[in-house]
């Protein structure tokens, strides 16, 4: 891809972007509702990037739970996660894995977040 967002500072610097052109062209950023569909999710490994950092959505379940929160402190809206693996028991495995480790860090969040997709509630 031309435009990777597999880290953190690049999605922050694409989004910052995406504002500052919303602003130009008159329009209010806040209009706006941001999607994101991360290509991989993955628990416990982390994958890195080329440059060494750890790819979004992968690592520990306090890191995965950790971008999410992040995603939604950007102004992120609507998250997809791919738990798609290489057969249907692997794919419900990451599903199992993501309800049972990774969703109780999130529950404590306010009930007046603005992240409305997220599958949370």
């Amino acid at each position: 891809p031309t435009y990777l967002l597999d880290t953190l500072e690049r999605m922050s610097h694409r989004i910052a972007r995406l504002r500052r052109e919303c602003e130009r062209v008159g329009r209010d950023p806040a209009s706006l509702d941001i999607a994101y569909q991360a290509p991989v999710y993955d628990v416990p490994e982390p994958r890195l990037t080329t440059d060494g950092d750890r790819v979004l959505f992968t690592g520990t379940s306090e890191q995965i739970a950790g971008d999410i929160r992040s995603f939604e402190e950007l102004g992120v809206n609507t998250l997809v996660l791919d738990f798609v693996s290489d057969t249907v028991d692997g794919t419900l495995a990451r599903m199992d894995t993501f309800t049972a480790s990774v969703r109780p860090l999130l529950t404590r969040h306010s009930e007046e977040s603005p992240t409305r997709n997220l599958g949370l509630g």
